[in-house]
């Protein structure tokens, strides 16, 4: 059912929490327009402009100019999965040192680090935060899922031994689903067995491990640190 939903934010003080202002969310509370309309709220309410942090859904070239262009400073995650942040990504080590540690979370210890790197077409201030214990789960997931695919795949090729070739390459497609960036497989023809062959990415699966467990934030302050960014950016929860 479509049922009415009303969405309102709650400007707070840093250290007591204190109401400061609140806003009415017109239509979608991650997009756009929203963060503009509320810059615009933020004026209005004469307070003195900081640092607004966002979700990494909707942080873009638009809003860090919009945001700059008011006043603001902005903290918010790059989108996971984007090319530009796995190449920033897989190119930054995150030493664990006392100098990187930043805290402890639910999910292990945390570090961070600062570096520049070209993002939205411009050389920015980032940092990098990781977590070695969420790294290790990432690995383990995606190693522990793709094995059960290579052996599904090998049952497969004895199952099928008698299937035509595009019932085959529609059931390879059902096992693999989202995972074919790891896998090569081939379909062998001319009665010749076993039917299928497969075989891991291994340099598909160094670059994964090499972004496992980390995290880039674009902070537009560039005199707040690694783990100051990192703690910030934490506390919008």
């Amino acid at each position: 059912e479509h049922r009415p939903q009303v969405n309102v934010a709650v400007v707070v003080h840093k250290y007591d929490y204190s109401p400061q202002t609140h806003f009415v969310y017109k239509g979608n509370r991650n997009g756009a327009r929203t963060v503009r309309n509320l810059l615009a709220h933020m004026q209005e309410t004469k307070i003195k402009p900081g640092i607004l942090i966002v979700d990494r859904g909707i942080m873009g070239k638009p809003i860090i100019d919009e945001t700059k262009a008011m006043g603001w400073d902005l903290l918010g995650g790059i989108a996971n999965g984007s090319e530009m942040e796995k190449g920033i990504l897989s190119k930054t080590d995150v030493p664990e040192l006392p100098s990187t540690y930043v805290k402890e979370s639910k999910a292990g210890p945390i570090y961070a680090v600062s570096v520049k790197g070209k993002i939205f077409k411009e050389i920015r201030s980032l940092v990098i935060y990781t977590n070695a214990e969420k790294a290790m789960r990432e690995r383990e997931s995606r190693n522990r899922d793709l094995r059960i695919i290579g052996k599904a795949l090998s049952h497969l090729s004895v199952k099928g031994d008698a299937w035509a070739e595009a019932k085959l390459h529609d059931n390879i497609n059902k096992v693999i689903g989202p995972w074919r960036s790891y896998i090569d497989v081939r379909v062998k023809r001319g009665g010749v067995k076993p039917r299928i062959e497969w075989t891991f990415r291994e340099r598909h699966l160094q670059m994964a491990s090499e972004t496992d467990g980390k995290y880039l934030l674009l902070c537009t302050d560039e005199t707040m640190d690694a783990s100051d960014a990192v703690e910030t950016y934490f506390s919008k929860d």
